[in-house]
């Protein structure tokens, strides 16, 4: 399985190379034979990587502690689960999944074929197989997942408990998948540059493609926030990580690109700003699978060992930078677009709103690479902490949700008075809040403007979504149950469109809420005292203790009470990894629509009867995840009209049987 692993691996990054030389031959000597070739290459070497994979993950699953990899990941006493989700808990592993998830788009893009884009997908397929090539030379090299250690050991290291959490099973893959997708608008903006063909089929495809990795990148965002804050033990969910922020400057970036995308396919504009973005969104995600396997930023939770393999991926991303600046400014008369008539209307919104998202991602990039700059320049490592990051974002980010609640009220081109008016619904929602607040002396101005601003955002997108229905209706004479499934089937892309947005306000919210009104306490107890925070009051009620073969697990019961009443009971844990020589707290969280109550243990006295919690109350917690739920529906709206068909066939059956 070693060999067959190692062989797949080699024949691919040849099958890679040729696949790009012979679709670059095939369009420009004209022989579509070639360009036939190039495709069945790019799905042979699809197959040969999914084999690697398969071996991998058939050597973790045996346990051969031969395989170095697998003896650094997995040990006898690890679930199967975990054991198959170690597949991407190494750097070798991810890397490796990253190349199969890049196969996998290769192969759909040699798939779809379009008589009138022949040259731009025979150079997106070149650029994507070159990339495969890329990624196969560095597995078969400076990153190998098959190496032997001289002898078979008894057990293996085991995977680090914090990455035995549900939320790590789905956070890499989602965050890999992503960066993968984000190589598909990167290979057709390329193509489109070298041909010179700035319209047809393909701008659909880029469009579907740059939405799919957007909702990608953004639910392993999620999923990974998740994980910070129910397995770290600290309270919160986003530190300000250098990789963490080498995740989400690429998404800021991919959401510009939707917009410019969206632009360009209605209106014809923004189509040399599009290409960039979709260019410089995959050269940072090459980016951030280098920052972590190096140590050029260091400090970082999340990277994986030093290797020269980081390296590689710096220099392949200067490469890409270099040859595509070239081709845009090769290409930039031809790239010039119409002048917008009016600085009032979508257009000029999405304009100005890229601009923040260009200039927030860079802020967050320059503030991250920060230490190296420095490093260079004076040779002293200055690192920014969070504050820096927060004093940052803060007002970028509510001039966006601002740009948010606009956007929808106006029209393309250019917006009339009645378009004006509709403004007056969302100002007065936000002027009411403002009042509202500070009447209450609830917040100060800083807190009262962001929360005014939500509204504002909030209040606009579901004004629109009210009047698209409540037009549907007196349009169709329909009952209201069937108009939401009637408007769905024809108006979907607005419809998903204002469904993320509403998502995006909802966790706006929850994270002012948390960040403005979270408060946090340390207590010592003896079992059977109590300590207050908020509303509530905890009790500590039992601690019992078990030996267990990987670990010693401590696991204290805690009484929730708020008055006389009791409300929850939390069992959060202390435990004793004998792979890692140290204790990793589980937590224990109490959810309601209204805060989370989070418990962790930081400490306990050897007699077991004294322990040490952090208790923290974070207002609008759960509102974080429903709100970043939210762009799997919203892009599900968007992308399969199908679906949508059959649910509208559905209500029809209904109401024929009503």
């Amino acid at each position: 399985m070693i060999e067959v692993g190692r062989a797949a691996l080699l024949l691919a990054l040849a099958l890679a190379v040729y696949a790009a030389t012979a679709a670059v031959l095939g369009v420009r000597l004209g022989r579509p034979g070639l360009l036939q070739s190039a495709r069945r290459a790019s799905q042979a070497t699809f197959v040969l990587v999914s084999v690697a994979v398969a071996a991998l993950l058939g050597l973790l699953l045996r346990r051969d502690y031969q395989v170095l990899y697998v003896y650094e990941h997995v040990s006898s006493s690890l679930s199967n689960l975990y054991a198959a989700s170690a597949l991407w808990a190494g750097a070798e592993g991810s890397l490796l999944v990253w190349l199969w998830l890049l196969s996998l788009c290769a192969l759909l893009v040699g798939r779809g074929r379009s008589t009138r884009a022949k040259e731009v997908e025979a150079y997106a397929l070149a650029a994507l197989s070159l990339t495969q090539g890329f990624f196969a030379l560095v597995l078969c090299t400076v990153s190998a997942p098959f190496v032997l250690l001289p002898a078979r050991a008894a057990d293996g290291s085991g995977l680090n408990p914090l990455l035995q959490n549900p939320a790590m099973i789905c956070h890499p893959p989602a965050l890999l998948a992503g960066y993968a997708a984000y190589a598909v608008p990167f290979s057709y903006a390329f193509g489109a540059l070298v041909s010179g063909r700035f319209e047809g089929q393909w701008l659909r495809s880029v469009r579907r493609w740059s939405l799919v990795a957007w909702a990608a990148l953004g639910l392993g965002i999620l999923m990974g926030a998740r994980w910070a804050y129910v397995e770290l033990g600290w309270g919160g969910f986003w530190a300000w990580d250098p990789v963490e922020n080498a995740s989400l400057v690429p998404w800021l970036m991919g959401t510009a690109l939707l917009h410019a995308m969206a632009a360009w396919e209605r209106r014809g504009v923004f189509r040399l700003s599009a290409l960039a973005l979709a260019i410089g969104t995959f050269v940072l995600c090459i980016v951030a699978t280098a920052m972590a396997r190096g140590d050029l930023v260091g400090g970082s939770l999340h990277t994986f060992a030093p290797s020269k393999a980081g390296h590689l991926f710096y220099g392949y991303a200067a490469a890409l930078v270099v040859a595509c600046s070239w081709l845009l400014l090769w290409r930039r008369r031809r790239l010039r677009s119409e002048v917008l008539q009016q600085a009032l209307s979508r257009e000029g919104v999405i304009l100005v709103g890229n601009l923040l998202l260009v200039g927030l991602a860079l802020a967050i990039l320059v503030g991250t690479l920060f230490p190296v700059l420095t490093q260079a320049l004076w040779r002293v490592r200055i690192a920014l902490g969070g504050a820096f990051f927060e004093r940052v974002t803060w007002p970028l980010a509510l001039a966006g949700l601002l740009l948010m609640g606009v956007g929808p009220l106006l029209g393309w081109r250019r917006t009339d008075a009645e378009s004006l008016r509709l403004a007056l619904v969302p100002l007065g929602a936000a002027v009411a809040t403002w009042l509202i607040l500070l009447g209450l002396r609830a917040c100060d101005a800083r807190r009262a403007l962001a929360f005014t601003v939500i509204a504002f955002a909030g209040a606009g997108n579901a004004q629109e979504l009210l009047r698209a229905i409540c037009a549907w209706q007196r349009l169709r004479n329909l009952a209201p149950w069937a108009v939401e499934a009637g408007h769905l089937r024809t108006n979907r892309r607005r419809y998903g469109m204002l469904l993320v947005h509403m998502g995006a306000v909802i966790v706006a919210a929850s994270i002012t809420g948390q960040g403005l009104y979270g408060t946090e306490r340390e207590a010592t107890l003896q079992r059977g005292q109590s300590a207050s925070i908020g509303r509530y009051e905890v009790r500590f009620e039992a601690l019992s203790s078990e030996m267990l073969p990987a670990q010693e697990r401590h696991a204290a019961t805690l009484g929730v009470y708020s008055g006389d009443r009791r409300v929850a009971t939390l069992r959060p844990e202390y435990n004793y990894h004998h792979s890692v020589r140290g204790y990793v707290a589980e937590v224990a969280v109490c959810s309601t629509v209204r805060e989370d109550l989070y418990v962790a243990i930081t400490g306990i006295a050897e007699d077991t009867s004294i322990a040490t919690f952090r208790l923290r109350l974070n207002p609008l917690m759960v509102w974080l995840w429903i709100g970043g739920a939210a762009i799997v529906p919203g892009t599900a709206l968007i992308l399969w009209p199908g679906g949508l068909a059959a649910v509208w066939a559905a209500v029809g059956h209904l109401r024929r049987h009503a």
